[in-house]
């Protein structure tokens, strides 16, 4: 490690524990059954460090574009060693995205797949960061989102303390390791506080369950699509899980409900952002079925609701970069949300601040008319777009229910819509690598 590298929280995590449990499993590739110790993992970044040592990486940013893995984790440790930032990508990401990521970011150098290559990017960016968050940029630009190995440490130990999940457990991991929500659940808990991972290979419901129980996974952080495909599928057992958590996109009511049916387990509703790491947890499962609201602050959070009605976050794991830090380490970040709280202290997501449009001569929520179509009964999945020219509004969803239920539930509850409403049933709604809605492929869907 050069000199001009500090170790910070991560590393020294990472190092204690190889030095106590070296010899106990970090990793599992659940579609051959081969595992790779905690030693043997720190082995593969010492290579990777060797590998890269030749490159100067302090305060530089480095884009990682490698598939979920042991050779992910032991590169993103060999790079913080060396002082980089890093700026992970999922495998899947297209090369356009991983340009304009270099660009953005002025990044030195790029770690892919198909190997690694020196940029021309120069930028040094500020002493004690270590990862930079890419938004998904499905909506717009990607805006990057720096942390420093504190704040990614501070968000993991609220989520193991929130959730009750610790080294004893085994993380099931379909998610891109690139994910927020994955860096929080599944890569920082690993590298931190030795909690195992079994790399799921395929998002299939049997598959699921096949490597589930030869790997003894007993925790799932997944995303709503992924528990509607289980929830289809009758008879399929889950054992030896005993924690599933939804993220990413919104959870129905009806989809909690079918897949506590389907599975005898409660779906945990996790709601978290970029910016803040994990918010708010349903810590019983109970608000995910009732749809009343999103669960309740995450321990170490600090929830209040602005005058503006927007949802202000404090803790530790907030991004603090470029803002003032309280004495304890915390930051604040106000984010577009706008919210409600239920008087048991549960978070009620109403919709953004972004997302209100002037429709038919009035302001209209597009969150709340979702909202409005998800509480039908047949209505899984569901998204809303407004459309400038002529002013339309588009609602999309998946499930049962017939078209003309569901416009017909819209128009009742927003009867200046009329026309200007258009309903469509798709078998599935389109998804990003992250399991959020690819909001670009469905406007092409739509307006064809």
């Amino acid at each position: 490690m050069s000199s001009e590298v500090k170790m910070g929280p991560l590393l020294w995590a990472w190092e204690t524990l190889c030095c106590r449990e070296g010899e106990r499993t970090a990793v599992t590739m659940a579609a051959t059954g081969s595992t790779v110790t905690f030693a043997a993992l720190d082995e593969l970044a010492r290579q990777w460090e060797s590998r890269l040592s030749a490159h100067a990486l302090c305060r530089r940013a480095v884009t990682l574009r490698l598939p979920n893995g042991a050779d992910w984790l032991a590169a993103f440790v060999a790079l913080r060693r060396l002082g980089a930032v890093v700026a992970p990508l999922d495998a899947g990401a297209p090369a356009v995205e991983l340009t304009t990521a270099n660009r953005l970011l002025g990044a030195v150098l790029q770690v892919t797949g198909e190997g690694v290559a020196k940029l021309s990017g120069v930028r040094r960016w500020r002493p004690g960061l270590a990862l930079v968050k890419l938004t998904s940029g499905s909506t717009g630009a990607p805006k990057p989102i720096p942390f420093s190995e504190a704040e990614l440490c501070a968000d993991a130990t609220n989520i193991l303390a929130t959730m009750g999940f610790d080294a004893r457990d085994t993380n099931f991991a379909l998610l891109p390791f690139a994910h927020s929500y994955a860096l929080g659940n599944l890569v920082v808990p690993l590298l931190a506080h030795g909690v195992p991972l079994a790399v799921g290979s395929g998002a299939f419901p049997h598959v699921i369950a096949e490597e589930v129980a030869c790997t003894g996974a007993t925790v799932l952080p997944t995303v709503p699509a992924v528990l509607e495909g289980l929830a289809r599928v009758g008879g399929l057992s889950l054992k030896p899980l005993r924690l599933v958590i939804s993220a990413a996109a919104p959870l129905s009511p009806e989809l909690a409900r079918r897949f506590r049916e389907a599975t005898g387990l409660p779906v945990h509703n996790f709601y978290g952002s970029s910016e803040t790491g994990g918010i708010a947890y349903d810590r019983d499962g109970q608000a995910g079925l009732s749809g009343e609201s999103v669960g309740t602050a995450m321990a170490g959070v600090q929830l209040e609701r602005t005058q503006g009605g927007r949802l202000r976050v404090t803790s530790a794991a907030v991004s603090g970069y470029g803002r003032p830090r309280r004495g304890d380490g915390g930051a604040s970040r106000t984010l577009a949300d706008r919210v409600d709280f239920t008087a048991t202290g549960g978070l009620v997501v109403c919709g953004r601040a972004d997302r209100i449009v002037k429709c038919a001569g009035v302001r209209l929520d597009l969150a709340r008319v979702e909202q409005v179509a998800a509480n039908e009964a047949g209505v899984g999945q569901v998204v809303t777009f407004y459309e400038p020219t002529g002013e339309r509004v588009f609602v999309a969803y998946s499930g049962p229910s017939s078209v003309a239920e569901v416009a017909q539930i819209l128009k009742t509850a927003f009867p200046r819509l009329g026309r200007r409403l258009h309903v469509r049933q798709l078998e599935v709604l389109p998804l990003t690598g992250r399991g959020k809605i690819d909001h670009r492929t469905l406007r092409r869907t739509l307006l064809g």
